[in-house]
């Protein structure tokens, strides 16, 4: 006669077990997928704050500076009257910018000085609205800070080596992300047709712009 094996005295027992080993796992699971999680939330947001400053900065007004200073003739013929220069700021970016506000000055230091960037003197400047991308650029003449006259000894020391000019500028802008950026540049020309040396390294460092409201001070790199 065949034997039958005796019934368990727990029929639960089997059962628990496994959902207690089910339990165990699906705890260390959910330790272990908290911290990943968290760090895939934190990379995430990293990403999209790229994303959107590489946007803003491929898209946003880029303000360009350029100077336009006397010839020769306009040195040679220009004593008792203020030397003029011109500076043209024009947007070379993809958006407008806005609440543009700018000041300039132009002067002739001594071959051996350094550019000044006295804006107490200076006499150029001015705001605009909106200037939209690739539009006419804005105009500013300037003249000699203080509104000096070009004396005989000031034509003959350029036009012989023993002076050059230079023109420099700042300035604020906003783009339509409602960010503020500043500009600083300076641009400087010699006549003399022969050998000089020039101290105007101060005012190709001075060429620059950033982000904010805080510009270069100066000659300052």
């Amino acid at each position: 006669m065949p034997q039958v094996p005796p019934t368990p005295s727990n029929t639960d027992q089997s059962k628990k077990s496994w959902y207690k080993s089910l339990q165990r796992w699906r705890t260390v699971l959910e330790i272990v997928a908290i911290p990943f999680a968290v760090l895939y939330a934190i990379v995430t947001c990293f990403q999209w704050r790229d994303l959107r400053h590489n946007f803003q900065t491929e898209q946003r007004a880029w303000l360009v500076q350029k100077a336009t200073f006397p010839d020769d003739n306009g040195i040679k013929h220009g004593v008792g009257n203020v030397p003029i220069a011109t500076v043209n700021i024009s947007n070379s970016g993809k958006t407008p910018a806005k609440s543009i506000n700018w000041q300039i000055g132009l002067e002739i230091p001594r071959s051996a000085e350094e550019v000044q960037f006295d804006y107490s003197s200076s006499n150029g400047g001015g705001f605009s609205n909106l200037l939209n991308p690739n539009t006419g650029p804005l105009f500013t003449r300037v003249k000699l800070n203080g509104d000096h006259i070009l004396t005989q000894t000031d034509a003959d020391d350029l036009l012989n080596g023993r002076r050059y000019i230079a023109v420099y500028g700042k300035g604020h802008y906003n783009d339509i992300f409602e960010s503020t950026h500043w500009f600083t540049f300076c641009y400087w020309l010699w006549y003399y047709q022969g050998y000089a040396v020039y101290a105007a390294d101060g005012c190709t460092r001075y060429n620059d712009t950033g982000d904010g409201v805080t510009e270069k001070q100066g000659n300052k790199p």
